[in-house]
């Protein structure tokens, strides 16, 4: 039998299959929106099912930047199914960061260019305001909200102060880093190395023992070629067929900021968000289906939408009641998209997922001073007792008090869903209701989660609860651009 290899590239923020003959397999790396995760499960299986394919290389482009480390988690594990298979993982980068790092531990042998380097940054966060040089432009911002740490709206204009939690959750995001490069790495002096001296050339990272081979992309080519005989690359689509009678497993990819109805965005192609009437018009179509045993939502969401959240927990609730419904939690599921997570029957999350900021809020603009600035002038004409709501001055006292008491009734509604999936204490639930946002880690020892783990955990949890250790999967939303927006933004050309 003849022997194959194949290449995957991980790069910047957007995704192609099968590039012409090459036959390369590229995926995003940024954001884990949905069809990234497809290409990249699609990818394994396919490989794993062929059998006669015995190493898989894959490039890690410059562009390549996830937003933390539950999506790496992800990535990784895909890696380590190859290699459980005993298909042969390399892995190669102009450069190293801490990402790359994070792969290299799962990959069996790793190479650099010549001229690259591994540049260690840290663990830090950052935090930015614009509300200084908003108010030196006259625009002023008004928050209502719960809870003290409720930073939804830090950007804009409620600059939060500093909680303890920021810093727990970089503490487990370091702890999550040492322990992935420690499966293959043993020696603590290598991480310790990375906290004193940060960057090292090409050189120095092999002679540490960080990399196996210092060589250019065509010579690690060239090298496999050789070494394993790996004659022939993959030619065949990664195009799933479907069946409609067979048991399956739906997976709903749930990304980007919660919105009402259809959203509003004109180019909304371009937008990641999440329409609650689109993931609610795919529950009722599961609903539907017979052969769906069991529903998976991935949600990587910051939240967005209160009502929208609220109308998405319902509909996920009352579909848990008919099929099993697990939900995986990547990067993010704050603030109301952890509201939507509350209506499954089971709750996963990666020990680095970000988590919480429960609570609600508002902010809005006023901008009269602005105005003033470069000449505009706002004369309000109103009857007596009149209670002006505009963008041209603060709420006044009625206004307030009538938005706290309405930001205070979606709280309870919110509360009211944690209390009924989580089995969390009073002390917790006080903690959580000030707005904090927390690590997968740390919600799992809370209760506010049922268990750790990623996608492929949380599918071997549904298999076994369906009995079934064999089953297909089929994917939602299908990522149906129009042809309009196709020749517009030439998506899809070469």
């Amino acid at each position: 039998m003849a022997k194959y290899y194949t290449t995957y590239f991980l790069k910047g923020k957007y995704t192609e299959i099968g590039s012409g003959s090459e036959n390369i397999f590229s995926c995003v790396g940024a954001d884990q929106y949905g069809v990234q995760l497809v290409s990249l499960f699609n990818f394994t299986e396919y490989l794993i099912k062929k059998q006669n394919v015995q190493l898989v290389l894959i490039i890690v482009d410059s562009s390549f930047s996830p937003v933390n480390f539950a999506g790496l988690e992800e990535i990784s594990g895909q890696m380590e199914k190859l290699r459980n298979h005993n298909i042969h993982v390399y892995l190669y980068a102009p450069s190293y960061n801490m990402s790359t790092l994070y792969l290299a531990a799962s990959a069996e042998k790793t190479f650099i260019h010549p001229i690259g380097n591994i540049c260690f940054g840290g663990f830090y966060k950052n935090r930015i305001s614009a509300a200084p040089l908003l108010e030196k432009l006259g625009i002023k911002f008004q928050t209502i909200k719960t809870g003290k740490f409720k930073d939804t709206f830090s950007t804009l204009g409620d600059f939060v102060e500093e909680s303890s939690f920021p810093n727990q959750l970089l503490q487990d995001y370091e702890y999550t880093f040492v322990q992935q490069i420690q499966k293959k790495w043993n020696e603590e002096i290598l991480y310790r190395k990375l906290l004193e001296e940060n960057i090292f050339s090409a050189g120095e990272a092999k002679k540490i023992g960080f990399i196996d081979k210092i060589a250019t992309l065509p010579e690690v080519l060239q090298e496999i070629m050789e070494s394993g005989n790996y004659s022939k690359k993959i030619k065949k689509s990664l195009k799933s067929t479907k069946c409609f009678w067979r048991k399956k497993i739906a997976i709903v990819f749930a990304n980007g900021e919660i919105v009402d109805g259809t959203g509003t965005a004109l180019f909304h192609v371009t937008k990641k968000n999440m329409s609650s009437s689109k993931i609610i018009g795919i529950i009722n179509k599961l609903k539907r289906k017979k052969n769906i045993k069991a529903v998976l939502f991935r949600i990587d969401s910051t939240g967005g939408s209160s009502s929208a959240g609220y109308d998405l927990y319902q509909a996920v609730k009352r579909l848990s009641k008919q099929k099993l419904t697990v939900i995986s939690i990547g990067n993010y599921a704050t603030s109301s998209a952890y509201w939507m997570a509350l209506g499954g029957n089971t709750i996963f999350a990666d020990s680095t997922s970000v988590i919480g900021a429960v609570g609600a809020a508002m902010t809005r603009p006023y901008i009269l001073e602005a105005l003033e600035k470069i000449g505009i002038q706002v004369t309000t004409e109103k009857l007596e007792n009149t209670e002006v709501i505009s963008f041209f001055e603060e709420y006044g006292e009625a206004a307030n008090k009538g938005s706290k008491k309405w930001i205070s009734e979606i709280m309870s509604y919110f509360l009211e869903a944690i209390t009924e999936h989580c089995e969390i204490d009073k002390e917790t639930l006080e903690l959580i209701s000030d707005g904090c946002s927390f690590s997968g880690n740390y919600a799992w020892k809370h209760g506010l989660i049922d268990q750790i783990g990623g996608i492929e955990q949380a599918l071997e949890f549904i298999r076994t609860q369906l009995g079934e250790a064999s089953i297909e999967y089929e994917y939602y939303p299908e990522n149906k651009i129009p042809l309009l927006y196709k020749k517009i933004f030439r998506i899809g050309s070469k």
